[in-house]
């Protein structure tokens, strides 16, 4: 069964992503790397975060899925997801911010 209403997935999509995205924004900056594009994040979240076993790899496969269905949801019009895939993408931020703020603040 798909979600109902093309804007509102989008709007999940976009909103989970950006939550994370600048989360990752704001743990690099605190390490003094500031990035201006997506990629840059992306790469940047693995190489200073990732590697060093400071996140769990899990999260820099969550931040890559929730980018892909971020260009979905803002590029192509005739994408549909299922109500569970809009439920797994919202509770992969949350995972993220949950861990964001326990370790971070």
């Amino acid at each position: 069964m798909g979600f109902d209403g093309v804007s509102t997935w989008c709007y999940y999509f976009t909103s989970s992503y950006y939550c994370f995205f600048w989360l990752v924004r704001g743990l690099l900056s605190d390490k003094n790397i500031i990035t201006k594009r997506h990629s840059a994040a992306r790469e940047m979240f693995s190489m200073h975060l990732i590697k060093s076993g400071e996140v769990s790899e899990q999260f820099k496969d969550d931040f890559k899925i929730l980018f892909d269905h971020r260009q979905i949801a803002d590029y192509d019009l005739e994408g549909d997801f299922p109500l569970e895939e809009i439920n797994d993408l919202i509770i992969r931020s949350e995972n993220f911010l949950h861990f964001v703020k326990e370790k971070y603040a």
